[in-house]
């Protein structure tokens, strides 16, 4: 094999392999763009199951319905030290003691990954006993959520 010959081989090598990795970074770009478009796609979706969750919660909470209230988190549930079942205990001892129970919040932000995010919100509460004694609470909290096989719950209030 003369020089020539051994130029054009090595030339028609580079070639191809320069062919190859462009292809390879072709079909990464395709992939990440296709993942991007469906995460855009996706998430007004997810936005809308995500505000239906915070809207149930309120809702069962000013009818003190404590199934309801409960359908809202996981039962991997966790505040601070409490536990699901304290929550529960926590929410069944609220709706027996209050006559009644005005919740709102405002949904201040909200990001999506895949099947978890986080919301940002403020809730203020106002507790009526039967004696008419009304206790006023307002805070913001930061909530991870997940979504599970039954749709998007809050799994842990990251708030103080």
């Amino acid at each position: 094999m003369d020089t020539h010959q051994t130029e054009t081989a090595s030339s028609e090598r580079n070639t191809r392999i320069t062919r190859f990795i462009v292809g390879i970074v072709s079909l990464i770009c395709l992939i990440v763009a296709g993942y991007l478009v469906l995460r855009t796609v996706l998430s007004p979706n997810e936005k809308k199951h995500i505000h239906a969750l915070f809207e149930t919660r309120a809702s069962a909470l000013n009818q003190k319905h404590l199934s309801q209230y409960l359908s809202c988190f996981s039962q991997d549930y966790r505040s601070g030290e409490k536990t699901y079942a304290d929550l529960q205990a926590d929410a069944s001892q609220w709706f027996s003691q209050f006559t009644t129970i005005q919740f709102s919040s405002t949904l201040l932000d909200l990001e999506i990954q895949q099947d978890k995010a986080l919301a940002t919100n403020t809730y203020s509460f106002t507790l009526t006993n039967a004696e008419g004694k009304a206790i006023e609470i307002a805070q913001k909290e930061l909530l991870e959520l997940r979504r599970e096989d039954e749709g998007w719950k809050i799994v842990r209030s990251l708030s103080p």
